[in-house]
């Protein structure tokens, strides 16, 4: 009897079956997230212990915390710096690959502007910092579509005759269709829709990840593809979103609501309750990359190869995940800064609320009145008033003096708990009135030591993100060396200031370049790195004619780059002028003599390399006068 073959699953069945696998464990770092987010923003759980009590204040230490830190983290001029990655080649084509990478710097640094990447730091570091996690999904935009302007022109006077005479100023509403978006963009994924493979210790030996997105119906209609005798028309869509079998949803209903308990508590939404869900998953079939669209966990909307050129890169998903601040042991998610704030605060919100409950039953003025009195309520409280007791008042009536140290018992441990709160996350004490029992802070010495290590932990922490928003470059790259295919101007500074623009070629984007990264160490702070620079070009100049001599000249203008970019100057050509400046008066050269013969001190050999009066000198008669002096008269023994 023939052995009965088993026919494969279909790929919609690999990749719903691959997806719930993968959820089982994805489900409980959701519900970790929305613990943290809710700690985050300060909200009081039931189940808390500060809310058994009378008083249910809790302020938001942690989110005061977490701003401090993302403050930090946000680069108010993000740019990347590129290099050509070291290769054999033909010196031509080295030099080709240089200007290359001086192109590719022009060209990202329009794009991050067109982008509006810097408003997208902010989200992408905070959900790192709160979550443990974050992540960035890079694809290609184009999007076309008509564009309104307004046209001017010049209406002709024309008399009976046909004669025309003059003409007027018209101006009427126009529209024509125009690229509105052609370029890379960079979307900050919500890593509650973003799911690992279940067991998978970084994103480069995953075999699968796969991204919920949510459409309304008649967004997936726009998205459609549609074949028209073989031929795939887009349309004015995104490349790599086209779909087909959308029909098959039109009755479709919203997902059920497991991940938007946060939503609906804080802010009492329910986001997507009508849409679409759609397991766009990206999956390794081999040597290829697959890119998988299923919706509604029954419609298979898309199967293709990947539509982006990114196989060279360190990993092929088109997605870059950054474990937070501080990343974890072999898990692709790190350690969140709210995870290791969140028992303290609650901590801190229960002794709080204790001791306002104290302070309220202490505040009141309780009157104690003796049993025997005849007629308690004719002790009135008033100013003036006078009390007629048939024996000494403290008998009779007194006020209730309670122990007051039972509201203060609190607040040295309240005080430690918010100093914890600053030294968990590498915060700087001194700066919220906190003390620390370690280190002396009332002392130069002591708050050098903690604002040091703050720095140096902050800077860790920054350099994670740094890294990350690398290789969001590197992919960048990519799509540009895919996607651009005809040149573009963009716009540069150039020399004496003036705006230009420079074409930017297709053939000069491609080839293999390196990202660089610095390591943000204490060196790295703005007003160090400022001092570094210019101690650094001060000492150029001071030594560049004696290195001139030497015959190995300085190239000063190196040093003048190191020194923009310490002030965070993108635009450096506009600080060097097209040709030399004028003399300013009184800088004219000197002349070498007079038709007398009276001699005139030449100012270049007199503070040249060879004179024993420079501070540099070379000169062997230098060394002779400072022997001599050390050995002669009683002045110098």
């Amino acid at each position: 009897m023939a052995a009965k073959t088993v026919k494969p699953p279909d790929i919609l069945s690999r990749v719903v079956s691959d997806f719930d696998t993968d959820h089982e464990e994805h489900r409980d770092r959701v519900a970790d997230i929305d613990r943290r987010y809710r700690s985050y923003r300060a909200v009081l759980e039931r189940r808390s212990q500060a809310a058994d009590w009378t008083n249910k204040q809790h302020p938001a230490h942690v989110f005061q915390a977490v701003e401090t830190m993302a403050a930090n983290l946000v680069d108010p001029n993000p740019r990347w710096r590129i290099r050509v990655q070291p290769q054999m080649d033909d010196p031509e084509r080295l030099l080709e690959l240089q200007e290359g990478a001086r192109v590719n710097e022009l060209l990202l640094r329009h794009q991050l502007v067109l982008d509006h990447w810097p408003e997208k730091q902010r989200p992408f570091d905070l959900q790192g910092l709160i979550c443990g996690v974050t992540a960035s999904k890079q694809y290609w935009s184009y999007r076309e579509g008509p564009r309104r302007f307004r046209r001017f022109y010049e209406q002709p006077l024309i008399d009976d005759s046909g004669f025309q005479y003059g003409s007027v100023p018209r101006q009427e509403e126009a529209s024509q269709t125009d690229v509105l978006r052609d370029d890379p963009c960079s979307e900050v994924v919500d890593v509650r829709h973003l799911v690992f493979q279940r067991g998978a210790v970084s994103l480069q030996r995953s075999e699968r990840i796969t991204h919920r997105v949510f459409y309304p119906y008649e967004h997936l209609k726009r998205l459609e593809c549609r074949v028209n005798g073989g031929r795939l028309h887009q349309g004015p869509c995104e490349p790599g979103r086209y779909y087909h079998n959308v029909d098959e949803l039109r009755d479709a209903k919203g997902i059920a609501q497991e991940h938007y308990q946060r939503e609906q508590d804080l802010f009492g939404t329910r986001p997507h309750r009508d849409d679409v869900e759609v397991l766009e998953q990206w999956r390794r079939e081999g040597d290829t990359l697959r890119q998988v669209a299923v919706a509604d966990r029954r419609v298979l909307l898309q199967d293709r190869a990947s539509p982006y050129w990114l196989d060279h890169l360190e990993h092929p998903f088109p997605f870059v995940v950054c474990a937070g601040g501080t990343p974890d042991l072999f898990r692709i998610p790190g350690i969140s800064e709210v995870e290791v704030m969140a028992d303290l605060q609650e901590m801190l919100w229960t002794l709080t609320n204790q001791r306002l409950d104290n302070l309220q039953l202490i505040n009141n003025a309780i009157v104690l009145v003796a049993e025997d009195a005849e007629d308690p309520d004719a002790f009135e409280f008033a100013p003036g008033e006078r009390w007629l007791v048939p024996r000494p008042i403290k008998e009779t009536v007194d006020l209730w003096a309670p122990d007051v140290r039972a509201a203060q018992v609190s607040l040295e441990a309240e005080a430690l708990l918010k100093g914890d709160l600053q030294n968990t996350t590498g915060g700087m004490p001194f700066l919220s009135g906190t003390a620390s029992q370690t280190i002396d802070q009332q002392t130069a010495t002591g708050v050098s030591i903690v604002t040091s290590l703050a720095q140096k932990r902050l800077s860790a922490k920054r350099q994670q993100f740094i890294w990350a928003k690398a290789r969001i470059g590197e992919q960048w790259c990519a799509l540009n060396q895919q996607y651009v295919t005809a040149p573009r101007l963009v716009p540069v500074i150039g020399e004496d200031g003036r705006e230009a623009f420079e074409e930017v070629r297709p053939e000069l984007l491609q080839g293999l370049y390196l990202f660089e990264t610095e390591l943000q160490d204490e060196s790295m702070v703005r007003q160090e790195r400022r001092a570094e620079a210019t101690a650094k070009f001060q000492i150029a100049v001071s030594s560049a004619q004696v290195m001139a001599a030497t015959g190995r000249p300085l190239n000063l203008r190196a040093f003048m780059d190191d020194l923009l970019d310490a002030y965070d100057v993108a635009d450096k050509d506009r600080y060097y002028a097209s040709a030399a400046p004028p003399a300013l008066p009184g800088m004219e050269a000197a002349p070498e003599g007079q038709a007398n013969g009276v001699g005139v001190t030449n100012p270049a050999l007199a503070a040249g390399p060879m004179s024993p009066s420079n501070a540099f000198s070379v000169s062997p008669e230098r060394d002779m006068q400072r022997l001599m002096a050390q050995r002669g008269g009683a002045a110098n023994a």
